[in-house]
């Protein structure tokens, strides 16, 4: 699975894991982390229904990705532990239909709620 709007910019999952981990392991000359969105606080992230309630809120800063039918997400959760952890989320062909109501999205709010608050305990 790659994502990407041509076939010229397809980024793979591991390549994006990989940049994150450069940023993490240079962010003390980068200062990019700080440019992200917050979970529950503000940008693409402020109000995404599987990342909007504790543990989640602020202890997830990530960039989105967002079409009809893709939802990708990038970047850091803060875990129990207090570690700082990197993850990438590539959902490609997610169909709803002709509309993108967030009824019919509920299932991937589900998903991600799920998935996200079981990586936070490890």
């Amino acid at each position: 699975m790659v994502s990407g709007l041509s076939r010229h910019n397809l980024v793979a999952p591991k390549t994006m894991l990989s940049v994150l981990e450069y940023i993490a392991k240079n962010e003390d000359k980068l200062h990019l982390m700080e440019t992200f969105p917050i979970a529950g606080v503000d940008g693409t992230i402020s109000g995404r229904g599987g990342l909007i309630s504790p543990p989640l809120v602020k202890n997830v800063i990530a960039k989105t990705g967002s079409l009809k039918g893709v939802y990708n997400l990038a970047g850091f959760m803060t875990n129990a532990r207090g570690e700082k952890v990197a993850f990438v989320q590539f959902i490609n062909g997610y169909s709803t239909g002709d509309l993108e109501s967030k009824t019919k999205r509920a299932p991937l709010v589900q998903f991600e709620r799920n998935l996200y608050n079981e990586l936070y305990k490890y």
